[in-house]
């Protein structure tokens, strides 16, 4: 017992380090040395501090594997840790401490410092801690299936939205007519293995109108669109993805709806994606299944930067294809896009080449587009916005939703906005719009004030203008309120007045009308979303004189969203 006693009272005679001698860590001249923690983008961590000889600003020599490479600038000091800037550390560099400054250090400090910095020599070796970690980290870890009890919602949810909007014309013999309708989407997970989810989005639509009016689809008062049932699986760490049914395929810029499958592989960053696609392009009016088939091959990249470098995000996604377009016969395309941002600025761009067998051309450009944002600081920013809409396929192509449009319109526009004070902001737009082939072209612009704290937390006003001239003519004058009812109901009411004048086929005053639009959004329950809307048109004028009968139009809608 003794002799124990006398070694403990020995070991409080001087410090003790903490690291083994095999660490390197101490110089054979007595110069002690210190290790770099961990690091980040900013500064590194070290394991020394002020009681051990460092001092703020001093710079110090740092090695890796017994061969140097820079230095780094002491910033902040604690007493037995410190940061320091400068060069590109890693954990575990390290740095050779002044043995002549530890000293100074040292004697500086009275007897009762010292023994506060006396340390005591690791329970477990250094060696073997790093041996244990080693050993946990090349194990594997069996995955246990999740056998409990699954709080609401966690494997499966369901979006239910009945609408009715009601249309009423004085003028029109015809009466009133409505719409009633049921959109709904249901997501459900993990459905007999991990990763696989079932998609479904749907609208239910019945017109009721009379026989003389088609207002909408002609000819069926009732219709059902099916816009998507796919079963997938494309969830993280998944390097196979694939999706099957009735899909929106993913990184296939200019394909929409398909009746078929997509399968591709991604590499283990999921910065890259590569695949295949096939099946049937459902009509484009009505969504049903269609004998057009399509068939290609898609590729996808994405390259990330860090928060301190101008490049902070970059994308590219293209396809190869070919496609039955019915009268046009096979017609073979190539779509392509890319998006990169760079610091506050972004741009984007992309096209088709189209080739179609019966028209016998060789390729031309079918679209492009081109788009340019700039954001200088959160109070401002615009942007620019070029699209090229090349020669349209005859009718019944199929592989565009959108109706065919003629041959080399071009469309630009431009926006801004500016918010100066938090109680004041501005924005406004300008565009134009030119068709080579038919020769009609417009050109159009608007200007608005904001005032987003007139009615402190309760809302905002706005007030604006708009101007059209071209093949239609048109001025608009608007002013609108913003605010909130409570915490759960948002409302929107806008005032305006209009005039409009069509100058093809032939120069016609319309219309000078004055209208009113109300909207109001309010969560009822957790579960239970409420939309209403009403839209009121009031002509005063009707190709130059007034209306000898009342022409008051109407719009009234409801919808609520209920979420299981």
């Amino acid at each position: 017992m003794a002799r124990r006693g006398r070694a403990r009272k020995d070991s409080r005679k001087a410090p003790v380090s903490t690291m083994p001698a095999k660490s390197g860590l101490a110089s054979a001249n007595g110069g002690a040395g210190g290790r770099v923690q961990f690091v980040t983008d900013k500064r590194a961590y070290l394991d020394r501090g002020a009681r051990d000889g460092l001092s703020a600003k001093q710079s110090l020599q740092i090695s890796r594997s017994g061969r140097a490479i820079g230095s780094c600038t002491v910033e902040t000091l604690a007493d037995h840790q410190a940061t320091c800037v400068g060069g590109r550390l890693r954990p575990g560099d390290t740095f050779r401490l002044n043995g002549g400054a530890a000293k100074r250090k040292q004697a500086s400090q009275s007897p009762s410092e010292t023994r506060e910095t006396t340390a005591l020599p690791p329970v477990v070796a250094e060696d073997s801690l790093r041996t244990r970690a080693a050993e946990i980290a090349a194990s594997s870890i069996a995955k246990v299936e999740f056998q409990g009890v699954r709080g609401f919602r966690g494997r499966s949810r369901a979006n239910l939205t009945p609408t009715i909007t009601i249309w009423h014309t004085q003028s029109d013999p015809n009466g009133d007519y409505s719409e009633e309708r049921i959109d709904g989407a249901i997501q459900v997970f993990d459905v007999g293995a991990p990763g696989i989810r079932v998609d479904a989005t749907f609208s239910a639509v019945h017109s009721g109108m009379p026989g003389a009016v088609n207002r909408f689809r002609p000819g069926q008062g009732a219709q059902f669109y099916l816009w998507e049932a796919e079963i997938s699986k494309r969830r993280r760490e998944a390097s196979t993805v694939f999706a099957a049914g009735r899909i929106w395929p993913w990184h296939t810029p200019g394909l929409t709806l398909l009746d078929g499958i997509q399968v591709g592989r991604q590499n283990d960053s999921e910065t890259a994606e590569a695949g295949v696609y096939g099946g049937l392009i459902p009509a484009a009016l009505t969504v049903y299944p269609s004998g057009a088939l399509a068939a290609g091959a898609y590729g996808a990249l994405v390259q990330t930067g860090s928060t301190k470098s101008v490049f902070r995000l970059a994308r590219q996604e293209a396809r190869v294809g070919v496609w039955d377009a019915g009268g046009a016969g096979l017609v073979a395309d190539a779509e392509g896009l890319a998006q990169v941002w760079l610091g506050p600025w972004n741009l984007a761009g992309g096209g088709r080449l189209r080739r179609a067998q019966a028209l016998g051309s060789g390729p031309v450009i079918d679209r492009a587009y081109l788009d340019v944002g700039a954001r200088a600081t959160l109070s401002l920013g615009g942007g620019l916005h070029i699209r090229y809409f090349g020669a349209g396929l005859p009718d019944d192509a199929a592989l565009r939703a959108e109706t065919p449009t003629l041959g080399g319109g071009v469309h630009a526009t431009m926006d801004a906005h500016w918010d100066p004070l938090s109680w004041l902001g501005f924005a406004g737009f300008a565009g134009v719009h030119r068709e080579k082939d038919s020769g009609r072209h417009e050109t159009y612009g608007a200007a608005e004030v904001r005032l987003p704290r007139l009615l402190s937390a309760r809302g905002g006003v706005a007030a604006g203008a708009e101007v059209e001239e071209g093949w239609m003519r048109a001025r608009l004058l608007y002013g609108q309120v913003v605010g909130n009812v409570g915490d759960r109901v948002h409302v929107l009411v806008r005032a305006s007045a209009s005039a409009t004048e069509f100058t093809v086929p032939e120069t016609a005053a319309n219309i000078h009308e004055i209208g009113a639009y109300a909207h109001l959004d309010g969560q009822i329950l957790s579960w239970l979303r409420l939309r209403a809307w009403s839209l009121l048109r009031v002509p005063f004028l009707v190709r130059g004189e007034a209306p000898t009968t009342s022409a008051t139009g109407t719009i009234v809608g409801v919808s609520l969203t209920g979420s299981f």
